[in-house]
């Protein structure tokens, strides 16, 4: 019987693939007793990431406990003082930092080996000016940006770059979603959310696809090997400061 995987494309398998990591990667996350301290972290390897990434399996809570449930909570916006759980920023963190790191656990000791190696991290420009509404994805990237840099550090010695690019607004289907979603919220155009949008950015226009393209491959590249550990904005010098 031909495997599902066998079945689809590339681009579908990567999703198909990715998705079965994140289902995992979630599954191992309800074991660790979140703000308890239940388990012991005895099995964190002997890798570039020891000890920062200890091995889930290894790390055993009782689920029928309910001290064990996550307590991502949050007072309730009408004043009422009850809180009401969040799973979905269990799943946010989860999707933007635990998976990516235990992506980059298993291919590190690879790159370590062969003494070459480069991992350009995606995040956004809201790692450094954090957006109302995005409070999770914001928070979640910039405990990614914390945790790897210091990896980062630890394997700069064996060619293997650790390195982040934040994107600001580039012309994407997602992008365009959400002007279409800010005009019906305002009553208005897609194209006049676009030029709202745009006159906010000293460059004057959005980003091309092919302009973030050629930076990641800079860092990926062999000419890159003395930068890491650092954050690369790509948003027309949208963020206004002169430090980060």
């Amino acid at each position: 019987m031909q495997h599902e995987s066998e079945t689809l494309s590339g681009s579908e398998r990567v999703d198909h693939d990715l998705k079965g990591e994140a289902d995992r990667v979630r599954q191992d996350s309800l074991r660790l007793g979140i703000g308890h301290g239940f388990g012991t972290y005895d099995g964190i390897g002997d890798g570039p990431l020891a000890p920062g990434c200890p091995r889930t399996e290894q790390v055993e809570a009782d689920p029928s406990d309910n001290r064990c449930q996550p307590r991502l909570e949050v007072l309730d916006p009408v004043g009422a003082g009850a809180a009401d759980p969040l799973p979905g920023i269990l799943d946010g963190v989860v999707g933007s930092m635990v998976t990516p790191i235990e992506l980059i656990q298993r291919a590190i000791d690879a790159m370590v080996a062969k003494k070459f190696g480069r991992v350009v991290n995606i995040t956004s420009g809201g790692v450094y000016m954090p957006q109302v509404n995005l409070e999770v994805s914001c928070g979640a990237r910039a405990g990614l940006t914390a945790f790897l840099t210091t990896v980062a550090r630890a394997v700069a010695q064996h060619n293997v770059t650790i390195n982040f690019l934040l994107p600001g607004a580039f012309e994407t289907d997602r992008l365009r979603a959400i002007f279409d979603t800010a005009a019906k919220r305002d009553n208005t155009t897609p194209q006049a959310a676009r030029s709202q949008r745009v006159a906010s950015i000293p460059a004057k226009r959005v980003g091309r696809p092919e302009e973030f393209g050629a930076a990641c491959a800079f860092l990926c590249s062999a000419h890159a090997g003395f930068i890491t550990g650092h954050n690369l904005l790509i948003d027309g010098g949208a963020f206004p400061a002169a430090f980060a």
